[in-house]
């Protein structure tokens, strides 16, 4: 298990605004360059128009954290992304966005598989995630306070990163509902 604090976050900037890499595979690897397989980020959308990066090969999820996006695809369809709802789609499609705000995205390349989801928890609620040989996780507090096992503490913006064989207990500190952003792959 790897707690990741938002401080250590690596930042660059992209066409909309700033992205913040949270997690790369390899850890050697380089975005860059385009040499990963599994990477998860955040990016703050600053532009009320923006593109999304072409990233041909790359089967992505995103997640608005707070405000809406409006995608906009060249055949003319559009998708209204609503706060918490995960969108699935691949890199290589060019799409123009309207609106501003701070997304998720998980991207997986050469062979990696995976998914995204929005896991919500009452206040006092404790949730165990079983182990899964199949898949790494990573777990990022999109709002509240989150305790591990009795001992770490996560706020939002930070991550537990977790191998396949890891099984925490998190429980909500908070009073209000703890909402989680859930990443797994497998290689």
């Amino acid at each position: 298990m790897e707690i990741l604090r938002e401080k250590h976050y690596k930042t660059t900037e992209w066409d909309g605004g700033i992205t913040r890499e949270i997690w790369l595979e390899p850890r050697t690897g380089s975005y860059r360059e385009r040499n990963f397989q599994v990477r998860i980020s955040s990016a703050v959308i600053e532009k009320d128009v923006s593109d999304f990066t072409l990233l041909p090969g790359v089967h992505r999820f995103l997640m608005m954290q707070q405000g809406t996006a409006k995608l906009v695809f060249p055949n003319g369809r559009e998708k209204l992304l609503e706060p918490l709802q995960v969108f699935e789609f691949e890199g290589e499609v060019p799409i123009r966005c309207y609106g501003r705000g701070t997304d998720l995205n998980l991207m997986l390349k050469e062979g990696a598989e995976g998914k995204m989801i929005c896991r919500r928890v009452s206040p006092g609620e404790t949730i165990e995630l079983l182990p899964d040989e199949r898949y790494s996780r990573a777990i990022y507090v999109v709002i509240g306070l989150a305790k591990i096992d009795g001992q770490d503490t996560l706020q939002a913006g930070e991550t537990v990163a977790l191998l396949p064989e890891e099984h925490p207990v998190l429980e909500n500190q908070g009073e209000d509902e703890l909402i989680l952003a859930v990443f797994e792959w497998s290689k």
